[in-house]
């Protein structure tokens, strides 16, 4: 078993108030160390990341003004033991189903990838009394999951617009961006440890608008202009396909 392994946990967020303590109580039992990133929050997110931190040693909270700053928090981890879980603030992830999946890569089981492509189911909503989601299911859809090995890389750098994704990275011999590994596409939405509730095209603030088609757009989206009365038209192509499911939505809200 590697003993030595580590997960560092990477969330960044924007006005996230409704789901957020969930999100990052969720993911807690998986990693060794959580890196919060509020970029410029505007309802009760800060104050509610602020008060996980204050009961949580392992998470720590950084108030960003871009991307990019929250990248560099990961960058000293290139050439360790560890593996890089990149989370945003629409993620719920299945706790149980982590500690399961740690035990997996604390043996080695995916070393071979760079990346490991996870389960997502995308929500158009959720009733949390009967704890039923309605939406749809990778790999039919796009997953959306970030998960880095990076114990491979000697750098990463240069990430401007979004952490881990683009810039330059400097693998180590034999590898390369191509070496991915698409975990979804090997097990069953109900069968699978690494899976997470994405809910995309959900309201989680009370600064969101309140039609139930809105599409909120990402960070990034936002510095596009109108993006933010639109949403996200790539998300509708790229998470809206197959057919519109309704499953259990119990193993995330506990």
């Amino acid at each position: 078993m590697n003993r030595e392994l580590q997960i560092i946990g990477l969330v960044v967020v924007k006005n996230e108030e409704f789901y957020i303590e969930q999100v990052v109580r969720n993911i807690s039992g998986f990693c060794d160390r959580i890196f919060i990133c509020d970029n410029g929050s505007e309802d009760e997110t800060l104050a509610k990341i602020q008060s996980l931190a204050n009961g949580d040693p392992k998470v720590e909270v950084h108030s960003i003004q871009d991307m990019a700053e929250s990248h560099e928090l990961v960058t000293p981890y290139a050439g360790t033991p560890s593996w890089i879980f990149a989370v945003d603030g629409d993620e719920l992830y299945d706790p149980s189903g982590l500690q399961r999946f740690r035990q997996l890569l604390e043996k080695g089981v995916y070393d071979h990838a760079f990346n490991v492509y996870g389960h997502c189911f995308h929500c158009e909503g959720i009733d949390v009394e009967k704890k039923q989601a309605a939406g749809y299911v990778t790999p039919e859809a796009k997953s959306c999951t970030k998960l880095y090995n990076f114990r491979v890389i000697d750098a990463w750098r240069g990430c401007r617009n979004e952490r881990l994704h683009g810039g330059e990275v400097d693998f180590k011999e034999g590898w390369h961006y191509g070496l991915k590994f698409p975990y979804m596409e090997t097990v069953s939405w109900e069968d699978a440890d690494f899976r997470c509730l994405h809910l995309c095209f959900m309201r989680r603030s009370s600064l969101d608008p309140a039609e139930s088609s809105y599409s909120r757009p990402n960070i990034v989206d936002l510095k596009v202009e109108n993006q933010s009365k639109v949403g996200s038209a790539w998300k509708n192509e790229q998470y809206r396909r197959g057919d519109r499911l309704e499953i259990s939505a119990a193993a995330f809200l506990k």
